[in-house]
């Protein structure tokens, strides 16, 4: 199975932690050894009160983390 190199900047989704009962994703800020600290994005209505305790900040394994590729996408031309 392939690892992914997760890098400071990446955008993750992760879908499994003992803190959070539903996927989120983040953009990663920092990475120590085995850990990452994530800034959460996007998470679940039920996960609100985790997220607003650690002011958006959570550390989470690495394996647990998988890279998010975001596509950029061409708006269509409705001025005419």
């Amino acid at each position: 199975m392939f690892v992914q190199k997760i890098m400071t900047g990446d955008f993750v989704k992760c879908s499994q932690d003992d803190q959070f009962k539903q996927p989120f994703f983040g953009r990663v800020c920092r990475v120590i050894g085995q850990q990452a600290v994530v800034e959460v994005l996007n998470f679940h209505f039920t996960d609100r009160q985790i997220v607003s305790t650690n002011d958006f900040y959570v550390t989470i394994p690495t394996k647990n983390l998988r890279r998010v590729k975001i596509t950029k996408c061409q708006r269509p031309d409705l001025s005419s």
